[in-house]
């Protein structure tokens, strides 16, 4: 039940934005009768600009739909009023062949300018999501309290000093709230060790010292309850050699000496880890940094042992950090020359901590682009809507998608009307192309994806209806997201394409029925 649940919530959001394309073909559909099948390389465009406004102008893609909609709306008219208005009284094949045409040239001009690679828009949500229903799907409030400490301090990880050491703080708050509700829990005990010892690297002075010793408190407590754990010796080994390079003299060779302990209890536990392995070599790396003479080339060389070892098992475990370096094997490499690889490698590298992922997963996970996509979408399709039914042009455009001919004796100037409805079209495809550019990938010929979905919304919610249109965005979304999770992935358009022909084989004016507006 909380698969299909959580599908069915990932479709709609998705489904919405679809909705969004259907409609703007509908609409250019309705009152002009043309298909467009240029529709997807004009959201194609509307992509390109939303990557390049974040890219020069640091423009958020969602905010950026202010400026996306007008230019959008500019660049559709005139591509009505310089090409699409002299087939409207041509032969349907015409119309198809010149709409076609139109995307082939779009498609090409971008990939002239910025080739064929795939671009990706990240932003600092990109993949952040958040949990509903989380009294209702497995509840158990232990696990909430635990999974939100999680989902604080992996936030934290991505943020600047000040922002992270609130966070960190707050991961703390739930961490303890959660053994509250269940005590003598050592996942969550060792997680908020790794928080504290994490804060603890943003604080100087004797405010980090407490928070080290903290920390090693929850190891201790954790190892105590749970004594063969692998990512408890190996966090408390990277929280003494976080402390020593703090300190000079004695402190920081106790604290080493207390580190590489640590370390060598974890190996005994997990042999092959890359985590453990790299921090190690950090370690006896910045141990060798501050000795001489014979002491500092015997650290060199029991380092370069570690990071050889490390290197042969980089990295397939979860949670592992690599440094960017060039690997080279070859212990017969002189000292000097290890020397320098390791201090490439692990010069500016600091080990990372390994957290207990989440175990219980209370509730359904959505993604926050795709809400955030979704909710623009409602927002802009109710504006549509009253813009329809309640101005004056709206009313005008709606008269002629009843009847051309009818609308131009009564006045009505339908060649304007025809200019703003293809306009509104591409506005609208070029938003749900700023709204997918998050959680899509950018390249030149993403448009016949999306041509093709417009085409079969429009036919499947009835040509010209654009209540049917959002309706059967909405289908194809979560056709999708089923058939992606219960069949496979690969199969997904073709559930979508098999409803499709089920709708004009039983239904061929469409779900709605309505050939007008």
């Amino acid at each position: 039940m909380t698969i299909f649940l959580q599908s069915l919530i990932s479709g709609t959001l998705i489904g919405g934005v679809y909705a969004l394309v259907g409609i703007g073909l509908t609409i250019i559909f309705g009152v002009m009768r043309v298909i467009n099948f240029a529709h997807g390389d004009i959201l194609m465009i509307g992509m390109y600009l939303t990557y390049n406004l974040f890219t020069l102008f640091k423009i958020d893609p969602f905010v950026s739909i202010v400026i996306t909609i007008p230019v959008m709306f500019l660049f559709g008219g005139l591509l009505q009023k310089v090409l699409i208005n002299r087939v409207l009284g041509a032969l349907p094949q015409n119309q198809i062949l010149l709409t076609i045409g139109l995307g082939l040239i779009l498609s090409n001009t971008v990939m002239l300018i910025y080739t064929s690679d795939y671009k990706i828009l990240s932003t600092s949500y990109s993949s952040d999501s958040f949990k509903i229903l989380q009294s209702v799907i497995n509840p158990d409030k232990y696990e909430a309290l635990y999974n939100k400490g999680n989902a604080l301090y992996a936030k934290a990880l991505k943020e600047s000093d000040g922002e992270a050491a609130a966070r960190l703080a707050k991961a703390e708050t739930r961490y303890a709230a959660a053994l509250k509700v269940k005590q003598g829990q050592y996942r969550a005990i060792n997680n908020w060790g790794t928080a504290l010892a994490a804060e603890a690297r943003l604080a100087k002075g004797e405010a980090a010292d407490r928070l080290y010793a903290r920390a090693d408190e929850k190891f201790a407590a954790a190892a105590a309850l749970e004594p063969g754990d692998f990512e408890i010796a190996y966090n408390r080994g990277v929280t003494f050699a976080s402390q020593a390079a703090t300190k000079s003299g004695a402190a920081a060779d106790a604290l080493f000496a207390k580190a590489e302990e640590a370390f060598k209890a974890a190996e005994e536990l997990r042999p092959d880890s890359f985590d453990l392995l790299n921090g190690w070599a950090a370690v006896l790396t910045a141990r060798a940094a501050r000795a001489s003479g014979a002491e500092a080339d015997k650290l060199y060389a029991a380092a370069f042992e570690k990071y050889i070892a490390a290197q042969e098992n980089r990295p397939t475990e979860e949670n592992a950090t690599a440094p960017e370096i060039d690997a080279d094997t070859e212990n017969a490499r002189p000292l000097a020359e290890k020397r320098q690889i390791l201090t490439k490698a692990y010069g500016a590298f600091t080990p990372p901590f390994r957290v207990k992922p989440d175990k219980r997963d209370a509730g359904i996970s959505v993604s926050t682009p795709l809400a955030i996509s979704f909710v623009i979408t409602v927002v802009i399709t109710a504006l549509l809507y009253w813009f329809l039914m309640k101005t004056d042009i709206g009313q005008a455009i709606r008269a002629t998608a009843q009847d051309r001919e009818a609308a131009q004796l009564m006045g009505i100037n339908v060649k304007r009307m025809s200019i703003i409805a293809f306009g509104l079209g591409s506005a609208l495809a070029g938003t749900a192309g700023a709204l997918v550019s998050p959680t899509y990938y950018i390249f030149p010929q993403i448009g016949s994806t999306f041509t093709l979905k417009a085409f079969v919304i429009t036919v499947l919610g009835g040509m010209g209806s654009i209540v049917g249109a959002t309706v059967g965005g909405v289908i194809i979304g979560i056709a999708e997201s089923l058939g992606a999770v219960y069949i496979s992935s690969g199969w997904k358009d073709v559930v979508v394409y098999v409803i499709f022909l089920l709708v004009l084989l039983f239904k061929p004016s469409g779900l709605m029925g309505k050939s007008r507006m």
